[in-house]
C-alpha cells in the first residue's frame, strides 16, 4: 500500500541488466554504487520475475529474511538456555523495528538484508559449533575464555613491569 510497485531510486540503475539490455554476466559483476553484488542482483532478478516485475517483492523478502533471522536467534537462545524468556523479544524488536521502514519499502534493500542474514547464519553456526564442541554451557565456555584472556594480560603486564 505504501511502497511503489515501480522501481525507485537506485533500482532504476538495475534495469539494464534485468531487462537484458546489457550482457547478464557483465551486469552481475558491475558495481552498484560502490558495491559488487552478484548474488543479491541474481536474487532480486529472480524475485522480480516471480512477482511479475513488482518492485515491492524485495520489501516483502526483506521482512521475510529478517523475520527468519529473528526466529533463528530466538530458537538458538532457547536451545542454549533450555527455555524461552521475555528477553528473547529483543531479536524481533532489533531486526524488525520501525526504524527500518525505508528498508522495507525499497525493493533492492533485500541485498543488504541478505548480507545481514549471511552474517547471522555464520554467527549461529559458530554458536552451534561451540556448543557441539563443548558440551558444557556456552556461558561457562565464555567465562573460561575471559579468564584465559585476563591471565594472558596479567602475565604480559608483569613481564613489562619487571626489569
Amino acid at each position: 500500500r505504501f511502497a511503489a510497485a515501480d522501481p525507485f531510486g537506485d533500482e532504476w540503475d538495475l534495469l539494464t541488466g534485468i531487462t537484458y539490455q546489457e550482457p547478464y554476466l557483465k551486469w552481475l559483476w558491475t558495481q552498484h554504487n560502490e558495491h559488487r553484488l552478484p548474488l543479491p542482483k541474481l536474487v532480486y532478478t529472480w524475485l522480480l520475475n516471480l512477482s511479475g516485475f513488482d518492485a515491492r517483492i524485495g520489501g516483502f523478502a526483506t521482512v521475510g529474511i529478517l523475520g527468519a533471522v529473528s526466529l533463528a536467534f530466538v530458537f538458538a537462545a532457547r536451545r542454549l538456555r533450555g527455555t524461552t524468556e521475555y528477553a528473547d523479544a529483543f531479536f524481533p524488536i532489533a531486526f524488525l523495528n520501525w526504524g527500518h521502514f525505508e528498508n522495507y519499502l525499497l525493493g533492492f534493500q533485500v541485498s543488504f538484508a541478505m548480507s545481514v542474514a549471511l552474517a547471522c547464519v555464520w554467527l549461529l553456526s559458530a554458536l552451534g559449533w561451540c556448543e557441539r564442541r563443548q558440551p558444557a554451557s556456552l556461558p561457562s565456555v565464555w567465562r573460561r575464555q575471559a579468564q584465559g584472556l585476563a591471565r594472558h594480560r596479567s602475565q604480559r603486564s608483569t613481564r613489562a613491569a619487571s626489569p
